[in-house]
Parts: C-alpha cells; sequence; structure tokens
C-alpha cells in the first residue's frame, strides 16, 4: 500500500477529502436558504403589521 501510494500519488490526492464533504456542502447550502427564507418571512410579517398601523 506505502509502495503504490509512492508510485502514484495522483490516484490518492483526487481522493484526499473525507467522503462526507459533499454532504456538508449541501447541509451548508440548505442552511443559509433557510436562514434567508426565514428572514425574508420575519421582514414581510414586521412590514405587513407596520402598513396596517398607518
Amino acid at each position: 500500500m506505502v509502495w503504490d501510494y509512492h508510485t502514484h500519488p495522483v490516484l490518492y490526492a483526487v481522493q484526499s477529502a473525507p467522503w462526507y464533504t459533499g454532504i456538508l456542502v449541501y447541509g451548508a447550502f440548505t442552511l443559509a436558504v433557510l436562514l434567508v427564507c426565514l428572514v425574508l418571512k420575519a421582514v414581510i410579517k414586521c412590514g405587513g403589521a407596520k402598513t396596517d398601523e398607518i
């Protein structure tokens, strides 16, 4: 195994990231979208209450 690593380092460089890296990227993107949606919902809700008072 060590010999193969030293003779073909490019093959192992491609697989250097953990298997769950893709899951973390999609999870972070999903959290960002949810956060934006929650902020927009709060802004719309508060904005609607202010226009009723006028």
